[in-house]
């Protein structure tokens, strides 16, 4: 039980250092990152979320609730 406890975040310690170090985040990636979240907190998403593929959220933005 000594060896999961300390063996499974082990590897996911590790795992996650094998993504950080290989993943190519440079830095004009990373400005288009922040960007992109900040176009999508001010609602600007540009249509391409969940909310503009559904057609009956696009017409009606307040869900109805049924008794």
């Amino acid at each position: 039980m000594r060896t999961a406890a300390g063996g499974i975040p082990a590897i996911a310690l590790i795992g996650a250092a094998l993504v950080m170090v290989t993943y190519p985040l440079t830095e004009q990636v990373f400005r288009r990152i922040v960007a992109e979240n900040a176009e999508r907190r001010a609602g600007n998403d540009g249509g391409d979320g969940p909310e503009s593929q559904d057609p009956d959220r696009a017409q009606d933005p307040s869900p109805t609730q049924e008794a």
